[in-house]
């Protein structure tokens, strides 16, 4: 998600000051437009390769502290050992319904 905010951001950031400065030095109205579109498009692609290596990098860090510390597993010394039963008819009791 992280790659995704940030090229919306410089993509952003890049149309609309691309906008301005072309609106400033009288630019054409199509001018204006794909000179915009074109920067968006180019500044977004940066901004995604951007997030995708911050958040491989983020990742890492985040792995890297969680694995900090020791994992105890609580077994006790003697295993119980439950024994394994398979119903019979004889075990259960036979329930006669009212007709």
């Amino acid at each position: 998600m992280l790659k995704v905010r940030l090229s919306l951001i410089m993509a952003g950031i890049a149309g609309a000051l691309t906008l301005l400065f072309s609106f400033l030095n009288d630019a054409r109205p199509l001018t204006l437009f794909y000179r915009s579109a074109i920067s968006a498009f180019i500044f977004g692609l940066i901004g995604f390769v951007l997030g995708q290596a911050s958040e491989k990098i983020l990742n890492r860090f985040k792995q890297e502290t969680k694995t900090k510390g020791q994992n105890v597993d609580i077994i006790s010394e003697e295993p119980s050992v439950v024994p394994f039963s398979p119903l019979t008819p004889d075990m259960v009791e036979r329930i006669v319904r009212p007709d």
